[in-house]
């Protein structure tokens, strides 16, 4: 039996998926809204059985009508745990804060969007004897990761048999994005920076890296792989590129290649595809002459002022984790009411400080340029939080809420 644990019907629906929808799977499914519908003993050991799956939206008992004794995650950590020593037993976290797609056996996270849109891809196939979260992670193209591995290998092998590297001449300050793994990319260019270590795909994650890395040094070029992360096919080399250009730094507005072993036709339906048609962002192929030209091509830097109307194309739209629009509003009019009134945004306690590293709002604030003058030493502070405290949330001490409906 496959359970899901979503308390919102309307996100259900938003996805497509209807009661009516759900009803022609009730003998696979059982829908769980409130906690007060498997409170009873009974309905625990249902659950928490062998061959069932669970797919836990990971706020679900973060909803006032669903509170629990214990908190949130540690609910989280007890199903992890139970499905890591049960291999019979299944469990999926799914959320909108996630952006990207982690299987390890028997446990999984995804988005939330991901979730229902392959969901009755999954069900088909397990309906028809084929019992595969990859399906649910990856829809159709349940293979995608071992074939994008492979061409990994294969581009790598390419690299370092058939070339030698080359030097950087005429004094170019040039950035090559490295990630953890070490089977990822050759270093093919002598004389450039390889740097950043792209071992995470959390926006926290890419805002902490850039503000590592891109704030001191200037550089006239940057490249970043189209894959990396837990899962190759989330592309999130495109939503690193948005990162770079809504993240305020001396290399904001620089040309920044994305080099990949992927034709544009196979990332067409991305979320961030549009950033592709931004200025001065490019897909470079994955070979030593497509950096070779990259780099010794003539290109202007994108002008400052040109920024909001150049990230507008990318048209992101509000992330599932918002409770509401009323909330992106009240969180929006909080940060520009701070801004107006020239108030660390650190000081106010009704602005959540890790939605400044979430992407969605820091497109909003470059598209409407409405960024926060950043002193030289709050940067300094910024860096230093990047690179030993991530995560951290800064305790406010003006509260701007009651002034938002």
């Amino acid at each position: 039996m496959i359970y899901i644990f979503d308390d919102k019907k309307n996100r259900q629906v938003s996805y497509g998926w209807t009661e009516e929808k759900f009803s022609t799977y009730n003998e696979f499914i059982t829908i769980i809204h409130k906690y007060e519908d498997v409170r009873d003993d009974l309905s625990r050991k249902k659950i928490f059985s062998h061959e069932n799956l669970i797919l836990f939206h990971e706020s679900f008992f973060d909803a006032d009508f669903n509170k629990h004794y214990k908190e949130t995650i540690d609910i989280r950590r007890e199903l992890y745990e139970f499905a890591q020593d049960t291999p019979t037993f299944s469990v999926v976290f799914f959320s909108g804060s996630k952006s990207s797609r982690i299987l390890n056996t028997n446990i999984a996270y995804l988005p939330v969007s991901i979730l229902y849109q392959n969901l009755e891809i999954f069900l088909d196939n397990t309906i028809n004897g084929v019992f595969d979260l990859k399906y649910l992670l990856y829809g159709n193209s349940p293979n995608i990761e071992k074939s994008l591995v492979e061409k990994l290998l294969s581009s790598n092998s390419s690299l370092l048999n058939s070339h030698s590297p080359f030097s950087i001449t005429d004094n170019l300050k040039v950035l090559i994005a490295t990630t953890a793994s070490s089977n990822r990319l050759p270093r093919i260019v002598i004389g450039a920076d390889y740097k950043m270590n792209l071992s995470g795909e959390r926006d926290l994650d890419l805002h902490n890296l850039i503000i590592s890395n891109l704030l001191d040094q200037e550089y006239d070029k940057i490249f970043i792989p189209l894959c990396f992360g837990y899962s190759l096919s989330d592309f999130n080399g495109l939503r690193l590129a948005a990162h770079i250009r809504c993240t305020s730094s001396i290399n904001q507005c620089k040309p920044i290649f994305i080099y990949s072993f992927n034709k544009i036709e196979e990332i067409l339906n991305h979320d961030y595809f549009n950033v592709l048609k931004t200025e001065n962002i490019k897909l470079i192929d994955y070979s030593i002459e497509a950096f070779n030209e990259a780099i010794y091509s003539k290109t202007i830097q994108l002008n400052s002022n040109k920024l909001s109307s150049e990230m507008s194309k990318l048209d992101l739209q509000v992330p599932k984790d918002y409770e509401d629009n009323h909330s992106v509003a009240n969180e929006w009019g909080i940060y520009q009411m701070a801004r107006n009134a020239n108030i660390d945004i650190s000081e106010v306690s009704g602005f959540e400080r890790d939605k400044l590293t979430s992407l969605y709002f820091k497109w909003l604030i470059t598209k409407n340029r409405l960024d926060l003058p950043i002193s030289s030493e709050q940067q300094k502070i910024q860096k230093t939080y990047a690179e030993l405290l991530p995560g951290l949330k800064v305790l406010g001490k003006i509260d701007l809420s009651k002034f938002t409906k």
